[in-house]
């Protein structure tokens, strides 16, 4: 789980040996994630009956002790299949938790919307960003992207931020918003960018493809090698 978490370059995931201490206590969640430097605390059980498994997982807000997520997967065991019932939840949880649209994203860009985009580092800007969407309206993007642009400025070589600057301005072009005359120009732009600064970055993928998309640039796809398509 903490692998599939780390993959998300957005999340500040606290090592497996900094949290062993903790698996076997039913402590405060406010007083471990304070111990730990932790905004939130991920926590499960695992139980056996026989040839059934009920894995019981939530996700606490480790400021107010809150629970944000909840959920329990029930699964028939079998020793030989170990490797495929972990694959098969944990992407599960880990989507639903950690992608742009899930529950932590949409919590931590809760924490920094009321705030000035002028007065966001450049972190708290790309999960300003994140309140987008949940809901999709021209002032919410208008409002994330000064803060992303102010990223930019303020920390050039920061991926993420050039990543989601690209997204939100995507966004204004196929929604008509018409908030920037070029905005599609400045979505690709901002995601060469960020694929430059960071090959790896999901994110930056993630609004290359999106641009490229939009401008029916389908040759030029990450991994498509320039190929043409057809006869």
């Amino acid at each position: 789980m903490v692998t599939g978490l780390s993959r998300f370059s957005y999340l500040r995931v606290i090592a497996r040996g900094s949290t062993a201490k903790y698996s076997s206590e039913s402590g405060d969640v406010r007083a471990i994630g304070k111990e730990l430097g932790a905004s939130y605390v991920m926590e499960g059980t695992l139980r056996q009956a026989g040839n059934q498994l009920r894995l019981a997982v939530q996700l606490v807000d480790a400021t107010t002790g809150a629970h944000l997520w909840a959920e329990n997967y029930a699964r028939t065991f079998n020793p030989e299949a170990l490797f495929e019932l972990q694959d098969d939840l944990v992407p599960r949880i880990v989507s639903t938790i950690a992608d742009m649209n899930g529950v932590l994203p949409r919590s931590m860009s809760e924490a920094v919307r009321s705030r000035p985009p002028e007065q966001l580092s450049p972190y708290e800007a790309v999960l300003r960003s994140f309140a987008y969407f949940v809901r999709f309206t021209p002032e919410e993007l208008s409002e994330a992207r000064w803060g992303l642009e102010a990223a930019v400025r303020k920390a050039p070589s920061y991926a993420d931020a050039w990543a989601m600057l690209s997204y939100l301005c995507a966004q204004d072009y196929v929604h008509g918003y018409s908030l920037q005359a070029n905005a599609l120009e400045i979505a690709a732009s901002a995601a060469r960018r960020a694929v430059e600064l960071a090959p790896s970055n999901h994110l930056a993928y993630f609004s290359l493809a999106q641009a490229l998309s939009y401008q029916k640039e389908f040759d030029s796809f990450p991994g498509c090698g320039g190929a043409r398509r057809g006869p």
